[in-house]
């Protein structure tokens, strides 16, 4: 079976979900720290049965037993200032039956970042996802959880152990952002 894969950087979940077809290269994630030469992000690698494969463009990605699918991935190119909200619904391209479940705001690696989750299917298999997006240094990053809905609950604290340790390094060859300061400081 090939990757049921939409166009990325968006409507990325029909990857997640089918991640059979994963291509194998070398990875730019060493240990806990993603580096891919535009990018740098740390992701502890998640707990349990979780397993680390290789997904044509994305960065990061890992399946479990369950059906449960985890993966982190950012991208810089073609980034306009769109909301979280907009950047978000781009990630459910592709599926049907929609239904959110919540939406809210949250805070990851100091930056605003949306927390969506949401029941849909993907080529008529049903599927609770939850999505977070964050945007940083002209950069937006993406990390879901894919599931089944009856694995949901177990997978989505895995992810929260994930999201807990996350965080955006400065870009390679690009001058170390300044950290962000208050109006009026």
């Amino acid at each position: 079976e090939g990757l049921a894969m939409h166009f990325w950087p968006r409507g990325l979940l029909g990857g997640l979900v089918v991640l059979v077809g994963a291509c194998q290269t070398t990875s730019p994630m060493q240990r806990d720290v993603f580096d891919n030469g535009v990018v740098r992000f740390r992701l502890p690698v998640p707990d349990g049965q979780w397993r680390r494969v290789q997904v044509d463009k994305i960065d990061v990605a890992w399946t479990n037993r369950e059906g449960s699918s985890l993966l982190a991935n950012a991208y810089c190119t073609g980034v306009d200032d769109a909301p979280l909200e907009v950047l978000t619904n781009h990630l459910f391209i592709g599926m049907t039956d929609r239904n959110l479940l919540q939406q809210y705001k949250t805070e990851l690696s100091h930056r605003e970042a949306l927390v969506t989750d949401m029941d849909a299917k993907l080529d008529g298999v049903a599927r609770r996802t939850r999505a977070v997006v964050v945007k940083k240094d002209g950069c937006v990053y993406d990390l879901v959880l894919s599931s089944p809905p009856e694995a949901f609950p177990e997978a989505t604290e895995h992810l929260d152990a994930l999201l807990a340790k996350f965080e955006i390094l400065a870009r390679p060859n690009r001058a170390a952002s300044t950290p962000d300061v208050p109006e009026g400081q």
